[in-house]
């Protein structure tokens, strides 16, 4: 074995080493180099090299889709920006920081659901069918943080109004196809490479700023078609005959 092998691993070592880390396989790896991920040397038999930092990259490509749910094709772009692999991580780490619970407590403890349903004061049969509808949904460990806290408030509030959670169906939908088109259009920007310390403030601008300001747009072009098309005047003229 020449003193390049010896320096790096064969396909077969990698997923070995990883073994007690996480599950991977080398149709994983094969499939990663293939959409431009992984780069391994060859042997002069033709055989995989990876080498300590290529096995960084697969601890940060697993981390990317496992944990934070990244797409390829964005995965791709902080792999090859040339961005030093700790640095490329750093700068996630600070972006992730807008991505904490909106009502975040730095005190607050995970609960289970039951005790989700109890401090919300919603049932927990209902609180069961928020679940099932995709409104909440647990962490790794089960347990539920403080959005989804928050979120089974706003459905106790909303099944006082006489509404049931598969009402909301369509709308989460919606959002989900929102939030979609927002990674999307992060993916496709250019990072601030040169400047990783001013990312998160861009990034919150993305997921939060903006969609915000537009959906307060959408919100009242709504209303203002569905005043012009007579809508609210129907409504009220029904609520009237079912009074009387």
């Amino acid at each position: 074995m020449t003193d390049e092998e010896n320096e790096n691993f064969s396909i077969s070592e990698v997923v070995q080493r990883f073994s007690g880390e996480f599950e991977i396989s080398d149709s994983n790896l094969r499939f990663w180099e293939k959409e431009g991920l992984l780069s391994p040397r060859r042997s002069r038999g033709g055989h995989r090299l990876y080498s300590e930092e290529d096995i960084e990259k697969i601890r940060l490509i697993h981390k990317l889709k496992t944990e934070r749910y990244f797409p390829l094709a964005m995965i791709k772009r902080f792999i090859s920006s040339g961005m030093p692999l700790t640095q490329v991580q750093a700068h996630l780490d600070h972006a992730s920081e807008h991505l904490r619970p909106l009502k975040y407590d730095p005190e607050f403890i995970p609960c289970t659901l039951s005790e989700m349903a109890e401090s919300a004061g919603l049932s927990l049969e209902v609180a069961e069918r928020v679940v099932a509808v995709g409104f909440l949904a647990p962490q790794g460990d089960g347990l539920f943080d403080e959005d989804d806290l928050h979120i089974a408030k706003l459905f106790r509030l909303s099944t006082e109004m006489g509404f049931e959670p598969e009402d909301f169906s369509s709308y989460l939908r919606a959002m989900d196809n929102v939030a979609r088109e927002q990674v999307l259009l992060a993916s496709r920007g250019k990072p601030p490479f040169n400047s990783p310390q001013q990312q998160p403030s861009r990034f919150q601008v993305l997921v939060e700023d903006l969609p915000r300001y537009l959906f307060r747009k959408s919100l009242l072009r709504a209303f203002k078609q569905l005043d012009e098309s007579g809508f609210f005047d129907q409504k009220c003229h029904q609520m009237k005959g079912t009074e009387s």
